[in-house]
Parts: structure tokens; sequence; C-alpha cells
């Protein structure tokens, strides 16, 4: 199965909304040997049936009830998770690769971050009425934090921003409010590895086959 990518600004969000429709992961049911069966495979990065149902039962939060009474929706977003989670597996990898970690503190300043703005409770009651525990919510942080990191260490640090691009930058946002020259550059790295992410997402796809379970797939596919 060819897996095509998935949007780059999914991976940018840092807030609650985007981390509810990934992967809940390190929860498998060690009682059924079905449910640890894998569903993809890179390297050895694994995502069982067990972790695609419980991420699924997260993306479903962002559909209305009645759409998901239409098979074609249902299909339509497991497919979609399937793709993200091929990729995330893939991310997996080439972090193991570059030795990239993410830390106990840096983990912990990324909660705080989260939990900002919320009431006292507000943000573990935001999570419950989702469906998802406090812990499997950090765990799926770490992971986005991990694929992050590998995003900026890998791509984004190797974005060339030349003189052409801050001048062009600053005709196009006249409006605007002034930036530093540091945060412009971070910026424009950010824009050009948006660009450049399909192509570079493929390349390391190449590298870390991603194998799919077929036989299993097709029964989470037609259910």
């Amino acid at each position: 199965m060819v897996i095509r990518r998935i949007n780059i600004s999914d991976v940018y969000k840092t807030r609650l909304i985007a981390v509810l429709l990934y992967i809940l992961s390190g929860c498998t049911n060690p009682d059924s040997a079905q449910k640890d069966t894998y569903l993809i495979r890179a390297g050895n990065s694994r995502i069982t049936i067990s972790d695609f149902n419980k991420s699924f039962e997260s993306a479903k939060t962002a559909y209305h009830y009645d759409a998901l009474q239409d098979p074609a929706i249902l299909k339509s977003v497991r497919t979609e998770l399937l793709k993200q989670l091929a990729e995330r597996a893939i991310l997996t990898e080439r972090a193991g690769e570059l030795r990239i970690d993410v830390s106990e503190a840096e983990l912990e300043k990324a909660v705080l971050s989260a939990k900002e703005g919320y009431p006292d409770g507000e943000f573990e009651k935001t999570l419950l009425e989702s469906a998802v525990s406090y812990d499997s919510w950090k765990t799926e942080l770490k992971h986005r934090l991990l694929m992050e990191k590998v995003i900026e260490k890998d791509l984004e640090q190797e974005m060339n921003i030349t003189a052409e691009d801050i001048t062009k930058y600053n005709a196009e946002n006249k409006e605007k409010k002034l930036i530093s020259d540091e945060m412009m550059v971070k910026l424009l790295k950010k824009k050009k590895a948006e660009a450049a992410y399909p192509a570079w997402i493929e390349q390391l796809q190449k590298k870390y086959k991603v194998e799919i379970n077929e036989t299993e797939w097709k029964k989470i596919a037609d259910s």
C-alpha cells in the first residue's frame, strides 16, 4: 500500500484539539492476541490494531454523530487515520536514527502550556468529555513533541533564508505587527519546511519501509 502524506499543518499544531486526533499509543491489551496484532510497521516502530481502535475512538469526536452514520464517512475517517499513523511511524524511526528524544522537563513545560488559560480541573474535564484519559493524552503529547523535534532538526534547520525572502515577507505583511528578525527567520524557515515536507517525507518513506497488514486493514476498513 502506498501511504500518502498528511497535511504538514497538523504536525505543527500543539493545542489540545490537534492532540486529540492522533493515536493514544502504548495502551495495548495483553489479554487480546488479536488486538496486539500489528497493523502498521516501520522498522522497529509498531502500531497494533488495539492502538488504532483507541485512536479511532478519539478521532470520531471531531465529527457530528449523524455524519458518522454514513459508512462512506466512517471509512474515510479510518483511511485518513491510517495514513497519519503510518507517517508517524516513519518519523519515530527517524527520531531514533537522529537520537532525538523528549525529556521530562520538555514534556512538563508543554503540559503547562496546554493547560494555560483553563480554570483548575477544566482541562481534565475537557479530556474526559472527549473520552480521553489524562495519561493517554500526555503520552500522545510526548509523541507530538518528538515529531516536531524531528521536523525542526531534519528539515527546518536546513532551510536557507535569503535577503530576498525577508524583503518579500516585509512587503506582504506591511499591515501586521512588526516581529523581531529572529522570529521572522523562524517563521520563514517553517513556511519553507512546509513546502519541502512532501518530498522529504516521501524520501523517508522509501528509507523506512512501511508495512501495512492488509488482511487486518481490510477488516477494519470494511467494518
